[in-house]
């Protein structure tokens, strides 16, 4: 079966989406990333981040504002995907995409708290409170996306030499 390690892949995230962990430490943003910059079926690249926030979703629980949140992960594929085509460096290519993603969930994220928790006035100065007050989890989300996408690169790079093109579950 060919798509044993994508199952592989989103079992094992959704494992770790139940283990305890500090707020916003999660694995979900580093195989987005990393599903953008190496799968070539861009299918599986959006299938399998996306599979496997839903499925830990459905059992932890749905909430107002996904649709933000699934789009930051979204664009974080989409994100590993232009640095793919792009044959950006992987170092290069991940460093830089490790940033721009977590910016990119921290915009997206806090603006749906903002927009739909109540916990902020539907004012610009709610707005920027909420984004303040969401800084101290920037770092968890930093931090635990560079682990993610180091240990699945280094994964990769042990598997993909033995993959004819380095490129896995391509069309």
């Amino acid at each position: 079966m060919k798509y044993w390690p994508a199952f592989l892949l989103v079992g094992f995230t959704v494992l770790l989406r139940f283990l305890p962990h500090p707020p916003n430490f999660s694995p979900v943003l580093g195989l987005a990333l990393f599903s953008g910059c190496t799968f070539s079926n861009r299918r599986v690249a959006y299938f399998l981040p996306l599979s496997a926030l839903l499925i830990s979703d459905f059992f932890l629980g749905f909430y107002d504002g996904m649709i933000l949140v699934y789009l930051s992960y979204a664009l974080t594929i989409g994100l590993g995907a232009l640095a793919s085509r792009r044959k950006l460096a992987v170092g290069a290519a991940a460093g830089t995409g490790v940033v721009l993603s977590s910016v990119v969930f921290f915009m997206l994220s806090n603006l749906s708290v903002w927009l739909y928790s109540g916990m902020y006035p539907k004012s610009w100065a709610g707005l920027v409170d909420c984004y303040v007050m969401g800084l101290p989890f920037f770092p968890n989300t930093l931090i635990s996306t560079a682990i993610c996408v180091a240990v699945l690169l280094g994964v990769y790079a042990k598997i993909a030499p033995r993959v004819e093109d380095r490129r896995v579950l391509s069309t």
